[in-house]
Protein backbone atom coordinates (compact mmCIF):
# COMPACT_ATOMS: atom_id res chain seq x y z
CA UNK A 1 0.00 0.00 0.00
CA UNK A 2 3.06 2.16 0.89
CA UNK A 3 4.66 1.44 -2.38
CA UNK A 4 1.57 2.44 -3.98
CA UNK A 5 0.78 5.58 -2.16
CA UNK A 6 4.44 6.90 -3.01
CA UNK A 7 4.16 6.00 -7.14
CA UNK A 8 0.06 7.28 -7.24
CA UNK A 9 1.14 10.74 -6.31
CA UNK A 10 3.79 11.01 -9.19
CA UNK A 11 1.26 9.58 -11.64
CA UNK A 12 -1.71 11.15 -12.62
CA UNK A 13 -4.51 9.09 -13.75
CA UNK A 14 -4.76 5.02 -13.35
CA UNK A 15 -7.06 2.34 -14.51
CA UNK A 16 -9.83 2.02 -12.02
CA UNK A 17 -9.00 -1.98 -11.86
CA UNK A 18 -5.74 -0.70 -9.86
CA UNK A 19 -7.50 1.55 -7.46
CA UNK A 20 -9.97 -0.86 -6.90
CA UNK A 21 -7.10 -3.19 -6.08
CA UNK A 22 -5.82 -0.91 -4.07
CA UNK A 23 -9.04 -0.08 -2.18
CA UNK A 24 -8.86 -4.03 -1.78
CA UNK A 25 -5.63 -4.18 -0.04
CA UNK A 26 -6.87 -1.68 2.39
CA UNK A 27 -10.06 -3.24 3.29
CA UNK A 28 -7.88 -6.14 4.19
CA UNK A 29 -6.01 -3.98 7.06
CA UNK A 30 -9.50 -3.18 8.37
CA UNK A 31 -11.04 -6.79 8.27
CA UNK A 32 -8.20 -7.56 10.43
CA UNK A 33 -9.60 -4.44 12.88
CA UNK A 34 -13.03 -5.49 11.98
CA UNK A 35 -13.14 -8.70 11.44
CA UNK A 36 -17.00 -10.23 10.84
CA UNK A 37 -17.97 -6.79 11.87
CA UNK A 38 -17.22 -5.32 8.44
CA UNK A 39 -19.18 -6.27 5.49
CA UNK A 40 -18.49 -4.83 2.01
CA UNK A 41 -20.65 -5.66 -1.22
CA UNK A 42 -19.38 -4.98 -4.27
CA UNK A 43 -21.18 -4.28 -7.77
CA UNK A 44 -18.21 -3.50 -10.48
CA UNK A 45 -19.13 -2.94 -14.16
CA UNK A 46 -15.97 -4.96 -15.65
CA UNK A 47 -16.78 -2.26 -18.36
CA UNK A 48 -15.55 0.39 -16.06
CA UNK A 49 -12.06 -1.31 -15.09
CA UNK A 50 -9.95 0.21 -17.65
CA UNK A 51 -11.27 3.76 -17.68
CA UNK A 52 -8.83 6.32 -15.99
CA UNK A 53 -9.45 7.87 -12.47
CA UNK A 54 -6.83 10.21 -10.57
CA UNK A 55 -4.71 7.93 -8.57
CA UNK A 56 -5.69 7.80 -4.79
CA UNK A 57 -9.21 8.94 -5.49
CA UNK A 58 -11.39 6.30 -4.08
CA UNK A 59 -8.98 4.98 -0.37
CA UNK A 60 -10.36 8.21 1.31
CA UNK A 61 -13.87 8.22 0.65
CA UNK A 62 -13.48 4.32 1.83
CA UNK A 63 -11.72 4.85 4.61
CA UNK A 64 -13.67 7.79 5.88
CA UNK A 65 -17.12 5.45 5.50
CA UNK A 66 -14.94 2.82 7.53
CA UNK A 67 -14.67 5.61 9.92
CA UNK A 68 -18.15 7.15 10.46
CA UNK A 69 -20.56 4.44 9.72
CA UNK A 70 -20.22 2.24 12.62
CA UNK A 71 -23.91 0.86 13.52
CA UNK A 72 -25.54 0.68 16.59
CA UNK A 73 -23.91 -3.63 16.93
CA UNK A 74 -20.66 -2.04 15.84
CA UNK A 75 -21.12 -3.38 12.24
CA UNK A 76 -19.67 -1.33 9.25
CA UNK A 77 -21.62 -1.93 6.04
CA UNK A 78 -20.14 -0.36 2.95
CA UNK A 79 -21.42 -0.51 -0.85
CA UNK A 80 -19.15 -0.06 -3.44
CA UNK A 81 -20.75 0.56 -6.69
CA UNK A 82 -19.09 1.15 -10.14
CA UNK A 83 -21.87 1.98 -13.06
CA UNK A 84 -21.11 2.85 -16.81
CA UNK A 85 -23.63 5.85 -17.65
CA UNK A 86 -24.17 7.49 -21.66
CA UNK A 87 -21.84 10.54 -19.81
CA UNK A 88 -19.30 7.96 -18.33
CA UNK A 89 -19.24 6.10 -15.59
CA UNK A 90 -20.54 6.74 -12.04
CA UNK A 91 -18.66 5.54 -8.48
CA UNK A 92 -20.47 5.39 -5.20
CA UNK A 93 -19.44 4.71 -1.85
CA UNK A 94 -22.36 4.15 0.32
CA UNK A 95 -22.07 3.09 4.15
CA UNK A 96 -25.01 2.26 6.69
CA UNK A 97 -23.87 4.68 9.51
CA UNK A 98 -25.82 7.53 11.06
CA UNK A 99 -25.42 9.63 8.17
CA UNK A 100 -24.14 13.10 7.64
CA UNK A 101 -25.77 16.19 9.72
CA UNK A 102 -28.71 17.82 7.48
CA UNK A 103 -26.99 20.36 5.58
CA UNK A 104 -23.48 18.94 5.67
CA UNK A 105 -21.31 20.39 2.96
CA UNK A 106 -18.22 19.43 1.68
CA UNK A 107 -15.33 21.37 4.21
CA UNK A 108 -17.44 21.46 6.84
CA UNK A 109 -15.59 18.72 8.99
CA UNK A 110 -12.30 19.21 9.97
CA UNK A 111 -10.89 16.48 8.23
CA UNK A 112 -9.35 16.09 4.69
CA UNK A 113 -10.10 13.81 3.00
CA UNK A 114 -13.56 14.27 1.32
CA UNK A 115 -12.17 17.72 0.84
CA UNK A 116 -8.94 16.63 -0.92
CA UNK A 117 -10.48 14.39 -3.29
CA UNK A 118 -13.71 16.85 -4.22
CA UNK A 119 -10.99 19.48 -5.29
CA UNK A 120 -8.73 17.14 -7.04
CA UNK A 121 -12.07 16.11 -9.20
CA UNK A 122 -13.13 19.51 -9.90
CA UNK A 123 -9.58 20.16 -11.11
CA UNK A 124 -9.67 17.28 -13.49
CA UNK A 125 -13.48 17.07 -14.51
CA UNK A 126 -14.86 20.27 -13.55
CA UNK A 127 -17.48 18.60 -10.93
CA UNK A 128 -16.56 17.33 -7.90
CA UNK A 129 -18.15 15.31 -5.59
CA UNK A 130 -21.96 14.50 -4.58
CA UNK A 131 -22.92 13.34 -0.89
CA UNK A 132 -26.10 11.90 -0.60
CA UNK A 133 -28.73 10.36 1.84
CA UNK A 134 -28.24 6.60 1.66
CA UNK A 135 -31.71 5.39 2.45
CA UNK A 136 -32.36 3.87 4.28
CA UNK A 137 -29.85 5.36 6.56
CA UNK A 138 -26.48 6.31 6.19
CA UNK A 139 -24.61 8.21 3.49
CA UNK A 140 -23.68 7.99 0.04
CA UNK A 141 -20.32 9.45 -1.43
CA UNK A 142 -20.54 9.75 -5.95
CA UNK A 143 -17.55 10.39 -8.19
CA UNK A 144 -18.24 11.04 -11.59
CA UNK A 145 -15.64 10.31 -14.33
CA UNK A 146 -16.46 12.26 -17.62
CA UNK A 147 -15.99 9.66 -20.73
Amino acid sequence: MFRYALAGSERGQVPLEEELSFVDDYLEIEHARFGERLQITRDIDPQALSVPVPSLILQPLVENAVRHSHGEDGRVALDIRVEVVDEGVRITVADQGPGMPPGYRIGDSPGHGLRNVDERLRKTYGRGLEVRVNEPRGTAVIIFISA
